[in-house]
């Protein structure tokens, strides 16, 4: 058995990126995360390889963000768009 393992550095924008999925998903609020935790998502998304984005890829291709909004970057840049809803 493989074991895969994640810094805080790693698992803390996957986490981010899917807790905002999820609260779009049923519907309630996200509240804004601290902005170090921003931070730390950002810096994982811009080193992310081009290899890793795209279709049957662990991330989407990301989207041209108008935004400057650090939060919606973080959506931008995960290939998610801010004012998807479900």
């Amino acid at each position: 058995t493989e074991i895969y393992t994640l810094s805080l550095h790693d698992a803390l924008p996957i986490s981010l990126i899917h807790t905002w999925d999820l609260a779009q998903a049923i519907q309630i609020d996200f509240d804004r995360p601290d902005p170090q935790a921003i931070d730390i998502a950002l810096r994982y998304l811009h080193r992310l390889p081009p290899e890793s984005r795209g279709q049957d890829k662990p991330f989407a291709e990301s989207l041209d963000f108008p935004s400057t909004a650090p939060m919606d970057e973080v959506l931008f840049l995960s290939g998610r768009s801010p004012a998807w809803q479900a």
